[in-house]
């Protein structure tokens, strides 16, 4: 039976809980991954900000659209590199997922399985006692359950 921590990517991604719009999406884009685990000063387990929350909030209000002069894709699409440039250099406190669902090192892993799928998580952070230990992403997953599909002389540790 494969725990957890068994799978676990012990070098997550983090940020600190006051850093930037900006400082955000440069993790996410220099690291490729779809969350941020989000630390405060004494390293303290906070939430999580996603990609997804990040694109929307830099999206322009829809009544700045409405209201606009855009009338082509092309204007549009430069009313949204406007709205970005305005907000980049904002605290992202306001999009942190403060109460994410969050795994215990010990947790079976077809727990993680069960509640990416159902609740379309990608990234589910791993924590004791407010300590951030790693993260589980859905490749990490899916990378475990195919090693487990291998022929025991093929498997590599």
């Amino acid at each position: 039976m494969l725990l957890v921590k068994d799978v676990m990517n012990k070098s997550p991604v983090t940020i600190r809980h006051d850093a930037t719009l900006r400082e955000a999406a440069t993790l996410i884009a220099t690291n490729k991954v779809s969350d941020l685990m989000v630390l405060d000063s004494h390293d303290n387990f906070k939430g999580v900000i996603s990609v997804g929350d990040l694109i929307r909030y830099m999206l322009p209000n829809y009544d700045d659209v409405i209201l606009s002069t855009v009338h082509t894709r092309e204007q549009a699409g430069e009313l949204f590199f406007q709205s970005g440039k305005e907000r980049v250099n904002e605290h992202f406190a306001p999009l942190i997922i403060d109460d994410p669902i969050m795994l215990h090192p010990d947790e079976q892993l077809f727990s993680a399985a069960i509640i990416m799928a159902v609740k379309q998580i990608h990234t589910l952070p791993i924590v004791h006692r407010s300590h951030l230990l790693g993260t589980i992403s859905r490749g990490e997953l899916c990378l475990a359950i195919l090693q487990q599909g291998l022929d025991p002389e093929v498997k590599k540790d």
